[in-house]
């Protein structure tokens, strides 16, 4: 008998889609790690050395917070098309959550490991998967 490893649930819901589906949940994902990185980066940190000249990519905190907001309406809807209606505002609120986490967590700090940015992504999908699941259950419940 072999031992064969089972697959995590995590696993299971990617394997279980379309490839067009696996490539659109990706891309909706990298929605949201942009909106973590854009925080950092309007806030100045950056992996450049000190001597070379700053890029602003986000000119002012109104900027970041709409970009923000495009990339959690975007993340939702392509990680989740077929059920739009909850995945949209699950979405949305996630990426402002990773957004407004990220700002506060770097807010007392003046130097950042790469990695550190994982506590704000987690927390931010952490919210965006309990209203994912409320908003689901209200819509699409069956009657």
């Amino acid at each position: 008998m072999e031992n064969t490893p089972q697959n995590t649930p995590t696993e299971k819901f990617y394997l279980e889609k379309s490839k067009l589906d696996r490539i659109l949940f990706i891309i909706g994902a990298l929605c949201f790690i942009t909106s973590a990185v854009l925080a950092l980066a309007y806030s100045g940190f950056s992996t450049t050395s000190q001597s070379e000249p700053k890029v602003t990519l986000i000119p002012d905190e109104e900027t970041l917070w709409y970009i923000s907001i495009a990339c959690g309406i975007i993340g939702g809807a392509l990680m989740n098309y077929r059920k739009f209606l909850a995945a949209i505002p699950a979405g949305l609120i996630a990426s402002l959550a990773i957004t407004d986490i990220t700002l506060a967590y770097i807010s007392f700090r003046n130097s950042i490991y790469m990695a550190e940015i994982l506590i704000p992504l987690g927390a931010g999908c952490f919210i965006g998967v309990w209203v994912y699941k409320f908003f689901h259950s209200v819509i699409y419940r069956k009657i």
